[in-house]
């Protein structure tokens, strides 16, 4: 039974699907540890539960990929501040999106 547990935690380590976290550096700790959801003071999320995402505009609003779907991004979970990763970023659960902080240029 271990090994089988072992074996399914390595195939979804690597799996390509997966969102992937942002690599880990003491400089943006404090940047993410600094994310809150907009319009209160809860956190977002910490460097290690924030994803990098693909994302894009359409018409209006952003969506950015979650589990191989396009995700609608509510305007409620946009942050707006400057982003030194170079990519989007979502934090989210199985059942709501958090945060989402657009790339730069975005």
């Amino acid at each position: 039974m271990r090994l089988w547990f072992g074996a399914v935690a390595l195939v979804l380590a690597q799996s390509p699907v997966l969102a992937q976290q942002p690599q880990s550096h003491s400089s943006l700790s404090e940047w993410f540890e600094g994310l809150k959801v907009p319009g209160t003071s809860a956190s977002c999320c910490g460097v290690s539960d924030c994803r990098v995402a693909r994302a894009r505009v359409v018409g209006n609003h952003y969506e950015a990929m979650i589990d191989g779907y396009w995700a609608w991004i509510p305007d409620q979970a946009i942050v707006r501040r400057p982003n030194p990763v170079g990519e989007p970023i979502i934090c989210y659960s199985p059942t709501k999106i958090y945060c989402f902080v657009p790339g730069p240029g975005a």
